[in-house]
Formats: C-alpha cells, sequence, structure tokens
C-alpha cells in the first residue's frame, strides 16, 4: 500500500499539472482506498468535488455504488459490485471486504438460525465453497449443525457462530486506521 500512495499523490501532480492519463479511473481507485481506510471526512470532501463527467465514467460510478451500499449496509450490492468491478479495482477492494464479509456475517447470523454453507458463498462473493469454509474457520465462523457432511449440503449454526465473529471483527477489524497519505 505504500507504494500505491506514492504512485497515487505522484499521479495527482501530474493530473494537476494537465498531463493526460487514466485520470477517472485512478479518481475510482482513491475513492476505493479512502473506505478501505473509512475515512469518511476526505472521502466526502473528494467526492463533493467530482464534476457530473467524472461521476459518469464506469470506474468512478463503480467506486461510489460501493460507497453507496456500504453506507447503506447493502451487503449484497457490495459483493455483486465487488465481482464485477472494472479495472483493478477488485485488487483494492480485496484490503476491505473481508472486513465487510465479517460485518454481513454477522447481520446474517443475527436474523437467521441456520443457513447453508451454499446461500453465504453466493451473498459474499466467495470463488468457491472451499474459500468460504476457510473464511468462516480464519473468522471463528463455521459451526455446521452438520460438520460430517459434504461442503455442498452444509449447514451453519447462527446463534453460535454469532458470539464469535462479533468477538473476531472487535479483535481484528475495529482498529483505527493511520489516516493519511494522498
Amino acid at each position: 500500500m505504500v507504494e500505491y500512495n506514492s504512485c497515487q499523490a505522484t499521479l495527482k501532480t501530474l493530473y494537476e499539472l494537465g498531463i493526460p492519463g487514466k485520470v477517472e479511473e485512478f479518481t475510482g481507485y482513491r475513492i476505493l482506498m479512502l473506505l478501505r481506510g473509512r475515512n469518511r471526512s476526505e472521502l466526502n470532501l473528494y467526492i463533493g468535488q467530482l464534476t457530473p463527467r467524472q461521476k459518469a465514467d464506469p470506474a468512478v460510478r463503480h467506486a461510489l455504488d460501493v460507497q453507496r451500499s456500504l453506507s447503506m449496509g447493502n451487503y449484497h450490492a457490495l459483493f455483486l459490485l465487488y465481482l464485477n468491478a472494472p479495472n483493478m479495482g477488485a485488487y483494492i477492494m480485496d484490503h476491505f471486504i473481508p472486513r465487510e464479509r465479517v460485518k454481513a456475517l454477522m447481520v446474517i447470523t443475527k436474523v437467521y438460525r441456520t443457513i447453508s454453507l451454499s446461500f453465504i458463498q453466493n451473498e459474499l462473493g466467495f470463488d468457491d465453497l472451499d474459500s468460504t469454509i476457510k473464511f468462516l474457520e480464519e473468522h471463528k465462523g463455521a459451526h455446521f449443525t452438520n460438520p460430517t457432511s459434504s461442503n455442498s449440503q452444509k449447514i451453519v449454526e447462527c446463534r453460535s457462530a454469532v458470539t464469535y465473529l462479533g468477538q473476531v471483527y472487535e479483535e481484528k477489524y475495529r482498529k483505527v486506521w493511520i489516516r493519511g497519505a494522498v
């Protein structure tokens, strides 16, 4: 991320000098980076300075849609946007998607008693069931009603998972990010 921030700062200076480039693409990346760091005040200032033409660009539009889905807690839309990110946006999103997956799982496990593993895979944008299980295990949410069943048949027991997910979220993601850069 240090290299990225350095690159973004240099590009910002070059673009301000009028040198042509992929301004909108990197504008989208900057919005995603501000979302990663949860820097709402700088994000709001930055978005407020965008022109209608910039906001209409697909990369910027995508980043703004990600911002909207996060602010509204619309995890379904967020993970669809993640799976369909233009350019290299998904690579930047990779830095905050785990945090948002845990938050989404906390919501899901509060609402349901049980939920199929395949539902979690599809809803949270995992590539396959194995990566879904690995994520649940890493975040102490792998509580199954039928642990010996095949992955396609596994059911998550939500009541026991929600407590552990909350603890992991507090330990791993509630940290204050160092704000700054670009």
